[in-house]
């Protein structure tokens, strides 16, 4: 109970920021500390148990080694600045990227990729890449993906000449991006 005071609200004093910090750090220690003790006493009481039933336990047991409390609101408030004070494109995508960590809602960020593409980008041989296409959109077999998985082969794909249905552009068939479909047979 040494390192609960903060958190049970029995202390009169108010903590300043760096206090309740390192008042969560040694909480988590002994937190940590006590987890690993009930890991030996369990296993301890299934060889003993073992020895009853005249079998040889080999199991493992295993408790959370680490009970950090997160600040939600602190985190978000620390990005809320970052966010302000950046200009790049990329960095605001990646800090809105961990603003949506933080809430807890990672499916989305598949979803935000489609809705934010970067202008300006090309490919290598120069041509301009359609701004509506999203930031995933790359060469197939490249930076993470599949090289079975194309624009060629790919369900949004439309005729001959290449063009996507979703992100409404022309693509080139052996590009990639993670929207990709697999194409309904006719």
């Amino acid at each position: 109970m040494a390192n609960v005071g903060s958190v049970r609200a029995t202390e009169s004093r108010t903590m300043s920021g760096v206090a309740l910090e390192t008042e969560f750090q040694l909480l988590n220690a002994r937190l940590a500390t006590k987890a690993q003790n009930l890991e030996l006493a369990e296993e301890q009481i299934w060889r003993i148990f073992g020895i009853y039933q005249g079998i040889e336990w080999d199991g493992l047991v295993t408790y959370p080694d680490s009970f950090n409390i997160r600040d939600r609101g602190r985190e978000i408030d620390e990005l809320v600045r970052a966010k302000s004070a950046a200009t790049d494109p990329i960095v605001l995508k990646i800090i809105d990227g961990e603003i949506l960590e933080t809430l807890g809602k990672e499916a989305e960020l598949l979803a935000y990729d489609d809705i934010n593409p970067i202008p300006g980008r090309t490919y290598p041989d120069g041509e301009t890449i359609p701004e509506s296409l999203p930031p995933s959109y790359r060469l197939a077999g490249t930076e993470g993906a599949p090289p079975q998985q194309n624009c060629a082969n790919c369900g949004y794909w439309n005729g001959p000449e290449g063009y996507c249905n979703k992100f409404d552009a022309n693509v080139r068939g052996d590009w990639y991006c993670i929207s990709w479909e697999k194409r309904e047979e006719e």
